[in-house]
């Protein structure tokens, strides 16, 4: 991926505005009035292009009332200190369209490429169990700073043993920061260990799951995982309900996120 995002020519600011403008027309049209959008941000890509969005899309939208639906943005979590400055500065509400609401982290890849990070190997690849995508100690250290400062933090966790790790950080982030109503999120929580589930619901970590990926990843999650291991610890919706877990829905389709929270 890396040899080619070079080559991939930069979508311009007018671009990035017109795609403003259609998708809120579409989400209204669907009768969505809220996103939440974490941004053009994966491993390797720029994190200032969040930033830019804000500055030249989002405020350009909000300065000349053409914002239609209310967002709530996440930045890179390596950009936690910047967001907490803004923050202190002009408030989390930046307008009555546009909310500040945290950070966006990464801990594994995807199933579809081998790289969702589990505790077993994949069954097309053996001697394969995944990636972990950031240096755990940064990323704990850049948690539970973030988490200090007051921000919402989100990470993305696939596979099974990733979302075991993240589950571990961030308990170790409550015990360090105290007890508050901090809403930390697993992003996807796609692959769970037997005990994952209930842990969601005691530490009161929000599974922001996406039930397109059901639907896109079924026939690829048997294959690569197994038809019983796929079907014991994929897209356990209902068991993290009976859990007590805080179940989000979004689309995440194509890396944009509209979330209902039930």
């Amino acid at each position: 991926m890396k040899l080619l995002i070079a080559s991939i020519p930069e979508v311009s600011v007018d671009e990035r505005k017109e795609a403003l403008l259609r998708a809120s027309n579409l989400a209204l049209a669907r009768g969505v009035t809220t996103v939440v959008d974490v941004g053009r941000y994966f491993p390797g890509a720029s994190v200032e292009l969040s930033w830019e969005d804000l500055s030249d899309v989002y405020r350009w939208a909000d300065s000349t009332r053409q914002m239609k639906i209310r967002v709530c943005l996440f930045f890179p979590i390596e950009t936690w200190s910047r967001l907490k400055g803004l923050i202190r500065e002009s408030g989390r509400k930046l307008s009555d369209w546009i909310f500040l609401g945290g950070v966006k982290a990464f801990s594994d890849g995807s199933l579809g490429s081998n790289s969702a990070l589990f505790h077993e190997p994949y069954t097309d690849e053996p001697h394969n169990y995944g990636l972990q995508v950031t240096d755990f100690e940064t990323l704990s250290n850049m948690t539970l700073d973030s988490d200090r400062s007051g921000l919402q933090v989100a990470i993305h966790a696939i596979g099974d043993r990733a979302n075991h790790l993240i589950l571990d950080l961030y308990e170790s982030v409550i015990s360090a920061n105290g007890v508050r109503d901090r809403r930390l999120r697993i992003e996807h929580a796609q692959h769970l260990a037997a005990a994952s589930a209930k842990r969601f619901g005691r530490l009161g970590v929000i599974a922001s799951v996406q039930p397109d990926h059901l639907l896109d990843d079924a026939d690829s999650a048997a294959k690569k995982l197994g038809i019983e291991r796929a079907n014991r610890g994929s897209y356990l919706f209902k068991t993290l309900l009976s859990q007590n877990a805080e179940l989000s829905f979004g689309s995440d389709w194509p890396v944009r996120k509209t979330f209902f929270h039930y």
